[in-house]
């Protein structure tokens, strides 16, 4: 695997991860279907603690976005991620849960406790969800998954 990556074998997903930040009080997410963004307030994927958070759009502007085939994701499926000095580490998925916006758990953002990895994208229906300026899914996914190994 290239440094700085995500990769999901059981959904055909491969995307490069860049940092991001935050804009207007809500997550920068890249605008690329080929890149997902970590969000840099969170830990970094070599951390001992905390829930390493990585979003990426599942469609922007009518076109499928980098986790566009999240959602198919299962319990048990193994995600890799790359490290910008390529460590990959194996993560195995313990769930997969839908939220309103702007109503996911406070765990997902913890930087304490066990280690973990989120991966969020937007799901379900579209409605108009103001504080994002317009039209939108109105839902999260986030799919977390506990480390198994590293090489």
């Amino acid at each position: 695997m290239a440094p700085n990556q995500v990769w999901i074998p059981s959904v055909s997903t491969r995307v490069a991860i860049v940092a991001e930040g935050q804009s207007g009080g809500l997550a920068a997410i890249p605008s690329t279907p080929g890149r997902v963004g970590w969000m840099d307030w969170t830990p970094p994927l070599g951390a001992p603690a905390g829930t390493v958070v990585i979003a990426g759009h599942v469609t922007f502007n009518n076109v499928p976005g980098s986790f566009y085939r999240l959602p198919n994701i299962k319990p048990g499926a193994v995600v890799y991620t790359a490290n910008g000095a390529g460590t990959v580490q194996a993560w195995r998925v313990q769930s997969a849960n839908i939220y309103p916006k702007g109503k996911l758990p406070a765990s997902v953002w913890s930087s304490t406790g066990p280690r973990r990895l989120a991966l969020v994208t937007c799901t379900g229906n579209i409605g108009l969800v103001p504080k994002q300026g317009g039209y939108a899914h109105l839902d999260n996914l986030v799919v977390l998954a506990a480390p198994v190994a590293t090489r």
